[in-house]
């Protein structure tokens, strides 16, 4: 009888696909954290270069600051496009519309997927950093405009 009721416990065994599902979240998990770095890396340049600048008097310093943080802002847009493609081919999977890709190539499986036309362009406008990259970008061009 104890027999029984372990075997009847125990989990039944995860197919191909869910254990691709599970990788698939673990990439998309690993592109957040660098989106995140790359957030938490904008504030600090910019803060940086802002206050360098100011107290060095070094104008061209500050001014660095406005590109600085558009180039920041740029590859954490590239960052949401692969998030993004992530999720279609996570979707995808779990569907059983797209077969799992095999270890370790699920970002090359995501880059296949068809991509709209428009995705660099709503990937800046709408991800989830962009408020912070845009307040970056103001307090540069505010502060050269009025330091």
């Amino acid at each position: 009888m104890a027999t029984r009721r372990s075997r009847a416990a125990r989990p039944a065994p995860r197919d191909e696909r869910e254990r691709s599902l599970d990788r698939i979240q673990e990439a998309r998990a690993g592109v957040a954290a660098r989106s995140l770095w790359l957030k938490r890396l904008s504030v600090a340049a910019v803060a940086l270069t802002i206050g360098v600048g100011a107290l060095q008097e070094w104008p061209l310093l500050q001014v660095l600051a406005i590109p600085l943080a558009l180039v920041l802002w740029w590859r954490d847009a590239g960052l949401t496009r692969v998030d993004r493609r992530l999720e279609r081919l996570y979707e995808g999977v779990r569907e059983r519309t797209i077969p799992p890709p095999l270890t370790g190539e699920e970002s090359a499986a995501s880059e296949r997927l068809p991509e709209p036309p428009d995705a660099l362009r709503r990937a800046l406008l709408s991800g989830p950093g962009v408020s912070i990259h845009l307040l970056m970008i103001g307090v540069a061009v505010l502060f050269n405009l009025l330091g």
